[in-house]
């Protein structure tokens, strides 16, 4: 007989049960499922500088740690960004552990090519933006992995960020703050 794992049962479990470690937590769960969710927030305003080269400048209040339950799931790993640069040409990167993703910017890691990039905004002096970021790591360590969103220009000037703010004033009337977020969810393959 066959042991058939139901929404709240178990079926075809002689009386007894299974000796110990037959199935560990890795091995439980469909395909597709989420098997854990790592999340972060923060509110405090403050600023990165984005260089013009390298894998751009880890805004550190949003990176996220996980320790996957099993090489090879996915991971799927989302921020919700508010603030604003200080011009619009800037782009985002991803790294994991300090290594650059493979995805998350061209072959040869152009400072004009990322995973986001940032959107036009002439008025510094008010009203933030959001970006959102969704990018999924088809090929997770086995190992604690800690995931960071980067910044960096993406031509010959450095740039700044402001989170959670805008260039012109960390809030006032009509000078609008809030919050940034970021999830990571491991999915079983």
């Amino acid at each position: 007989m066959s042991i058939v794992l139901g929404t709240d049962t178990i079926t075809g479990i002689a009386v007894g049960g299974l000796p110990s470690g037959v199935i560990t937590h890795s091995e439980i769960g469909y395909p597709g499922c989420i098997v854990q969710t790592v999340t972060t927030l923060t509110r405090t305003a403050t600023s990165y500088s984005g260089p013009i080269t390298g894998n751009g400048t880890s805004i550190d209040a949003l990176n996220m740690t996980i320790t996957p339950r099993k090489a090879g799931n996915k991971i799927i790993i989302k921020w919700m960004l508010g603030g604003e640069s200080t011009d619009n040409n800037v782009v985002y990167t991803i790294t994991r552990n300090d290594v650059l993703l493979a995805d998350a910017s061209n072959a040869a890691n152009n400072r004009w090519a990322g995973i986001g990039h940032g959107q036009y905004d002439n008025n510094f002096s008010s009203t933030p933006l959001n970006d959102a970021i969704l990018f999924v790591d088809d090929a997770c360590l086995g190992t604690t992995s800690t995931y960071k969103l980067c910044f960096r220009s993406s031509n010959g000037t450095a740039r700044v960020f402001w989170l959670n703010r805008t260039v012109g004033s960390a809030g006032a009337d009509n000078n609008e703050t809030g919050v940034s977020s970021g999830v990571l969810y491991e999915v079983h393959v």
